[in-house]
């Protein structure tokens, strides 16, 4: 899912080749998440006018909901099972956890400080483990039943970043820094990094596809 011109647009390959489709929906983010919610179109969270939106594709198009809620940052939105998406959001300086209900959506702090860049990603349990780019580290960060906590991986790294899930205990993060796309990685002995030899200026998104790394969609 993208945005061009104010319009939202759906790009999907299929056998015969890739589609740009017009969702015929207005937008202007200033941040978007697509999430799989399962059926047969995505769902879109995105921060327009400091309100978070829902759009969502059904048999007879697109629509866009609002979700009652005035928010303003960067967003990631994750699948956690259920019927809505889960959305971490980094917001004045805090990493907060949104989640929709029967009774509407719920914003809750982490507590957890954030000054840069975020990736959520379902790794298992009740919330999103996150990882961030902040004062050039990479960081995690994870919820249990003792709160929100949040390590380094000690890995100096600046860039824009994706997480995805790979079926292993920690996420892989695809890392676009100074023009070249790296995995990194976490293991018992630690994380890593590892350059794809491919060139990786412009905006992008990570997505599990089976096959043991993340593929990735790029702009530039």
């Amino acid at each position: 899912m993208m945005t061009q011109a104010g319009v939202l647009y759906q790009v999907y390959g299929t056998s015969s080749g890739w589609t740009f489709g017009n969702t015929g929906v207005a937008s202007n983010p200033t941040s978007m998440s697509a999430v799989n919610m399962g059926g047969s179109w995505p769902t879109v969270m995105s921060i327009e006018n400091s309100t978070l939106f829902q759009t969502v594709g059904t048999s007879s198009g697109w629509q866009k909901l609002s979700t009652g809620q005035t928010l303003i940052g960067q967003i990631s939105a994750v699948n956690m099972g259920g019927s809505w998406p889960t959305i971490m959001l980094a917001q004045g300086g805090v990493l907060y956890h949104v989640y929709g209900t029967t009774a509407g959506w719920k914003v809750a702090s982490t507590g957890i400080s954030i000054n840069g860049q975020i990736s959520a990603v379902n790794m298992g349990g009740g919330v999103p483990q996150v990882m961030a780019i902040e004062n050039g580290y990479l960081y995690q960060i994870w919820g249990d039943s003792a709160g929100w906590h949040k390590q380094s991986t000690g890995l100096n790294l600046i860039g824009q970043i994706s997480a995805v899930a790979t079926g292993g205990t920690w996420p892989t993060v695809m890392l676009d820094q100074g023009g070249a796309l790296y995995r990194v990685w976490g293991d018992a002995s630690g994380w890593h990094v590892q350059p794809t030899g491919i060139a990786g200026t412009g905006r992008f998104s990570a997505v599990d596809m089976g096959g043991g790394a993340p593929q990735v969609l790029k702009i530039g």
